[in-house]
């Protein structure tokens, strides 16, 4: 049916643009560290084109890139597979895989034990950034233990989430999984793979490593602080309060610091009943 149309809008003399394929999607679930990588590869494309002192918001825009770029940019989306994934149940997961058949999917995994507290404190303290109140978005009233049971986006959710990656993982015409953990442990490297995944040509390692120090942790916090920053993507909700900074901590393992031993029990067994080896958590 789409394409009768189209050729009819043609026939009538309409121009119709094509929509470009996504070279590469970034998949992840909310709260797994895709700011973090979205900044990393828009200030590597910046300098990989011989650009300079592009403003945090336009790093971020990597369309704009393949836009301006495209025999040396491929296009790469970033996505959470809908957002609404964030506050549904596990039984409601929704994705459309069908989508990503004809593209390559970057799969970015983080510990689910500190995704779920992050995302406690993107519901608690985040919720009224830019167009969320009234929106699908749902803040979460409760402490950090009762979270640890939430039903709606909670830990149940994530590993479902992760699960039904897994299982689809073959259908993309790649598939690379990519650990926040690793990412932290040895970031030229992963970086490196990532953009090899890609297909950036002429990667050099200066580039690399600009990017790195670009994104270092001290640094993401001093670019929230910045009142020029339009974007909800890296902005506190209240300068004066960390738990409110996308950068909060960015700690792995830091789970450990808010939950009781019975609670990471509890979450760990869950873990290793639902999640499958492939993850390696």
């Amino acid at each position: 049916m789409k394409s009768i149309i189209i050729k009819i809008l043609k026939h009538r003399g309409y121009e119709v643009k094509k929509i470009p394929t996504v070279n590469t999607y970034i998949v992840s679930f909310p709260k797994s560290g895709r700011t973090w990588l979205n900044l990393m590869l828009g200030k590597f494309f910046e300098q990989h084109l011989g650009l300079n002192n592009l403003h945090p918001d336009t790093l971020f825009n990597l369309k704009l890139f393949n836009n301006f770029f495209p025999s040396k940019i491929p296009l790469v989306a970033f996505t959470h597979d809908n957002n609404k994934n964030f506050f549904l149940p596990h039984e409601k997961l929704k994705n459309n895989i069908s989508k990503y058949t004809n593209s390559k999917v970057i799969f970015l995994a983080r510990d689910p034990r500190d995704v779920l507290i992050s995302s406690y404190f993107e519901k608690t303290k985040r919720i009224e950034l830019g167009k969320r109140k009234g929106s699908f978005w749902q803040t979460f009233e409760g402490t950090i233990s009762d979270y640890v049971y939430e039903k709606n986006g909670g830990f149940d959710t994530i590993l479902a989430f992760y699960k039904m990656w897994y299982k689809n993982k073959d259908l993309p015409k790649d598939f690379l999984l990519l650990k926040y953990e690793e990412l932290h442990k040895n970031a030229a490297e992963q970086l490196i793979k990532v953009l090899n995944f890609i297909e950036i040509e002429n990667v050099e390692q200066k580039n690399v490593e600009t990017s790195l120090q670009y994104t270092l942790f001290d640094n993401m916090q001093k670019i929230e602080q910045n009142t020029e920053i339009k974007s909800d993507r890296l902005k506190p909700a209240d300068k004066n309060d960390k738990d409110t900074y996308k950068t909060r901590k960015g700690k792995i393992g830091g789970y450990k610091d808010y939950l009781s031993e019975d609670e990471i029990k509890y979450l760990t067994l869950k873990m290793k009943e639902q999640l499958p080896g492939f993850f390696n958590y």
